[in-house]
């Protein structure tokens, strides 16, 4: 695994994220999250791939592409969500209550 749980929080709303130790891309940072380890390490595996794809030029550059891709990606998938929830707030009011 790329990361471990170092330390759970509380049990308020606000506390329950876990304090984990990732290593991605090389690089070892301590994040707090709500994510399950399966989430996390499909995180992980996602943006290294992507990082991956991007050989031939420098390593920023390569992680400024990357969150470009990704911020792309998370716009179209959100703009669809948009026309699906318009299509179906359309189909509901054909049926009254």
């Amino acid at each position: 695994m790329a990361f471990e749980r170092l330390e759970k929080q509380g049990n308020t709303p606000k506390d329950r994220f876990s304090i984990h130790q990732v290593r991605i891309l090389g690089q070892t940072l301590r994040i707090r999250s709500d994510k399950e380890a399966e989430d996390l390490q499909e995180l992980i595996d996602f943006i290294e791939k992507k990082y991956r794809e991007r050989e031939e030029i420098s390593s920023f550059q390569k992680l400024l592409m990357v969150t470009l891709e990704i911020a792309d990606e998370l716009i179209q998938e959100r703009k669809r969500n948009q026309e699906w929830e318009e299509r179906l707030d359309s189909l509901l009011a054909l049926f009254p209550e």
